[in-house]
């Protein structure tokens, strides 16, 4: 399984190296960002302590975020990518009942413009839930949910402009 572990900007070659010491395979990097491959797998007796439970990381110094089974999507325009997206949380909803608040965060580390275009995209993207699944709309909450269990919800980290 994949993880997408975000960071500040500047720090992802330390990050990279701390994961390496947990026993993950850090797969690629950006600007605030390390995706790191099999990490669930990567847990042993022999690895560090910093790893425990089977989706958790504990003890990160460098990250900031930690996304599990993560996914690219790439697409031209702002109303074709909140498309997809759209289309990904429908399917990773499937059948489930929301009744309480959920997370919603679409954040990037890069300049001013993408953060602006994460920022429309999650307009639009808000707006097409609005009109399949307005009580599920309704619960969405900005940002990660606090807490010591991992938390649950729709988080869109953007590394580029259609990406």
């Amino acid at each position: 399984m994949d993880i997408l572990i975000t960071c500040k900007p500047g720090f992802e070659k330390i990050l990279a190296r701390e994961l390496a010491l947990c026993g993950a395979k850090p797969k690629t990097q950006g600007a605030g960002w390390v995706l790191a491959e099999d990490i669930s797998s990567a847990v042993s007796s022999e690895a560090p302590a910093m790893i425990s439970g089977s989706h958790r990381l504990s003890g990160l110094c460098f990250a900031c975020n930690i996304l599990l089974e993560p996914v690219t999507v790439a697409a031209s325009s702002v109303n074709s990518l909140a498309d997809r997206l759209l289309d990904i949380f429908l399917t990773r909803l499937g059948k489930s009942r929301v009744d309480a608040a959920w997370g919603c965060l679409f954040f990037s580390d890069g300049n001013e413009q993408l953060i602006q275009h994460a920022a429309t995209v999650k307009g639009r993207w808000l707006e097409q839930l609005r009109r399949k699944m307005s009580r599920v709309a309704k619960l969405a909450e900005s940002g990660i949910p606090c807490g010591p269990k991992p938390a649950e919800g729709f988080f869109v980290h953007f590394i580029g402009h259609n990406q």
